[in-house]
């Protein structure tokens, strides 16, 4: 009845956009408001005394933080799931990001070196004049040790303008050398990967036992009935030219696929979906390593339209994070499936508030590091927040 050795980490984050664990500052400018990201390789430091929050039912997020958390801080908490809780410092990199509609987004990539609290000074690492930067994807290849930055680029002019809007958007690629023992990772130049317009990716990319690289994607082009999603893969790890297409079967409206692998060794992938009508989490199988897949059937699991993430923990369970709901993004909640994703029997809160001034929590990744614990970071939005401060 419980999973052993699954934990959850909470992590309070304060940015207006994140995908795979991401950071903001916002800038306003003579001829209009824009938002300056930051693309950062982040170890969470220190994160002083914490409040643990009561694992039987939503309570707000508190701390005991001298100050409110400044650029690279974090305030972070951790829940067993089933036993006491205790406070911890992550030691896994990490990476942030930030934007938001209606806006113009510069990458700006920084490291923290091993065993060290200190970042390097951040520095551009994909840029183009009039275009929103969003959603990066990063991928390691150990064969290699080449890290690769995945994200779509979509035009700033557009980016308020309503569905439509997404017609524009290409996925990009950059990437770094030798990076497992560098103290200053270089990115090549970016460079457009997929050219079809309205090219989105959200989630991480999957090995397959082919040794190829299983990439999902999705088409936001359109009305929400066309949106759909595909698994790429990469035959000969040349992302310029050997790409192969596995469209999931019937994915109208579901987007931003995150694919899991249950079992190591095992062909048998597994995909949840966000829903773009607001009402559930979908799932679907794969028998042969992403090559077919199961038309999508609705999970327990309540979707509102917002980012989710999968991950499988070392104890063979799977988990996921998303917001609970159909409505607002609010509260924001891990729930664990010992059956593949079939059924959910435990859910924990990591964030919820009762404030209706804009709050919200979304667009979250999840993680387990080597201590087993389970980490997750999202957005912490104020729609009425001054456009000026970074804090």
């Amino acid at each position: 009845m419980t999973l052993i050795g699954d934990y959850i980490t909470r992590t309070w984050c304060r940015s207006w956009h994140q995908i795979a664990f991401l950071f903001a500052a916002i800038l306003k400018t003579a001829g209009g408001i824009y938002y300056k990201s930051y693309l950062n390789i982040v170890h969470l430091g220190k994160s002083g005394n914490a409040d643990l929050v009561d694992p039987r039912g939503y309570l707000p997020h508190r701390s005991r933080c001298n100050k409110r958390p400044k650029y690279g801080d974090s305030c972070k908490y951790e829940e067993k799931v089933r036993g006491r809780w205790r406070g911890r410092t992550c030691r896994d990199g990490e990476v942030y990001s930030g934007a938001s509609c209606g806006c113009q987004i510069d990458w700006e990539a920084n490291q923290l070196k091993n065993n060290s609290d200190q970042w390097t000074k951040a520095q551009v690492v994909s840029q183009r004049k009039g275009y929103s930067n969003q959603n990066p994807v990063l991928f390691h290849d150990n064969k290699t040790d080449v890290l690769y930055l995945f994200h779509s680029q979509q035009e700033a002019k557009k980016a308020s303008a309503g569905i439509q809007s997404e017609d524009s958007a290409e996925i990009w690629v950059l990437s770094a050398k030798n990076v497992t023992n560098s103290t200053a990772i270089q990115f090549s130049p970016p460079r457009v990967m997929f050219k079809h317009k309205g090219s989105f990716d959200r989630n991480r990319v999957v090995v397959s036992l082919r040794n190829t690289w299983l990439y999902p994607m999705y088409y936001a082009g359109g009305s929400s009935k066309d949106q759909t999603s595909n698994l790429k893969e990469c035959v000969d790890h040349d992302v310029f030219s050997s790409w192969l297409d596995h469209p999931f079967t019937a994915s109208n409206y579901l987007v931003q696929p995150s694919v899991v692998r249950p079992k190591k060794g095992n062909p048998r992938l597994i995909v949840f979906f966000r829903d773009r009508r607001a009402q559930n989490v979908y799932r679907a199988e794969s028998p042969d390593d992403g090559k077919t897949w199961t038309r999508p059937s609705k999970t327990t699991l309540p979707n509102n339209n917002s980012g989710i993430e999968a991950s499988v923990l070392s104890s063979g369970n799977l988990a996921i994070v998303y917001n609970p709901t159909t409505k607002d993004r609010n509260p924001l909640s891990v729930s664990l499936s010992d059956d593949q994703g079939i059924t959910w029997k435990y859910t924990r809160n990591l964030e919820y508030t009762k404030s209706s001034n804009g709050v919200e929590f979304s667009y979250p990744t999840l993680f387990q590091d080597s201590s087993e614990a389970i980490g997750s970071t999202c957005v912490h939005k104020m729609r009425g927040k001054h456009i000026g401060d970074k804090d």
